[in-house]
């Protein structure tokens, strides 16, 4: 009876000297791989398009440690990556970027992530960048969204009319150029108000994306009649765009503007009375 209590205390107590030793293995093979709370951090950053995104990386930890690397990484969310030399459609470079840091605690890295200025209506957009640490012992958990502002806007500029036209067939110009590069054919239609005082040679103005920034002449030419109306005010009309690119689909006549013309009268009023065809007799 003695030798059976005295077999279940030293067992009782070897087992809680073990689970003590087990726990603080334990935690010391915790801090060691996680680190005493030590981190890096990364900060938000908004730029223009075309500019480069600063982003700041922290190393947070109350005492210094061995110098270690931190290597960024990029996952797109509405903003496409690519490499330098950057090409529509790509909107930032994603190339991986190492940091050294010293290991000093509170030390601060930065690196800049290049953006490309297109000249698509495209919204601003976002992409995520992580953080891969070489000392495995540092959390590097944290994230950083890059925010890229737009700095285009879909639209269509249409100019004034050079000169009125005459009812001799004389003949005015404006000209029609979008705002922004589209993804699609942006077409917009045309139209003469009143006929009888004005024309215009096509009914469709058509924009490509290789074409947009190019302003399209388009020529109004003048109608005859016999009436003398005086000059007529007569307006060239812009109608609903249509495009598969639906920022330019949105557009509507009300959003292009119409073009005002005159048109010259070349007719006066009078009576005109021939010689006598001959003498009487």
């Amino acid at each position: 009876m003695k030798i059976n209590t005295l077999h279940n205390l030293l067992s009782t107590f070897l087992i809680s000297r073990y689970l003590r030793s087990l726990t603080f293995l334990c935690a010391i093979l915790f801090f060691g791989f996680n680190g005493f709370g030590q981190s890096v951090t990364i900060e938000d950053v908004v730029a223009t398009e075309g500019g480069d995104l600063l982003f700041t990386v922290t190393f947070n930890n109350a005492v210094d440690i061995a110098a270690f690397d931190v290597t960024t990484g990029y996952l797109d969310v509405t903003a496409t990556g690519g490499g330098l030399p950057l090409v529509s459609p790509e909107d930032y470079d994603n190339g991986a970027q190492t940091l050294n840091f010293s290991g000093t605690a509170g030390q601060t890295l930065q690196f800049t992530v290049t953006t490309f200025d297109d000249s698509i209506a495209e919204g601003t957009e976002t992409f995520t960048v992580n953080l891969s640490s070489t000392d495995l012992g540092v959390d590097d958990s944290d994230t950083a969204t890059g925010t890229i502002t737009d700095n285009d806007a879909v639209g269509v500029t249409v100019s004034t009319i050079s000169g009125n036209t005459t009812e001799a067939g004389g003949t005015a110009t404006f000209t029609v150029v979008l705002n922004s590069q589209p993804t699609a054919n942006v077409t917009i239609p045309l139209s003469s108000n009143d006929t009888s005082e004005g024309t215009i040679a096509v009914a469709n103005v058509i924009f490509t994306a290789g074409n947009w920034d190019t302003p399209q002449t388009i020529t109004v030419t003048g109608a005859d009649d016999a009436v003398v109306d005086g000059n007529v005010a007569y307006t060239i009309v812009t109608g609903d765009v249509a495009s598969t690119d639906l920022a330019y689909d949105a557009l509507t006549a009300a959003n292009v503007a119409d073009i005002a013309v005159t048109n010259t009268d070349n007719d006066a009023v009078g009576v005109t009375v021939s010689t006598i065809s001959g003498n009487t007799t």
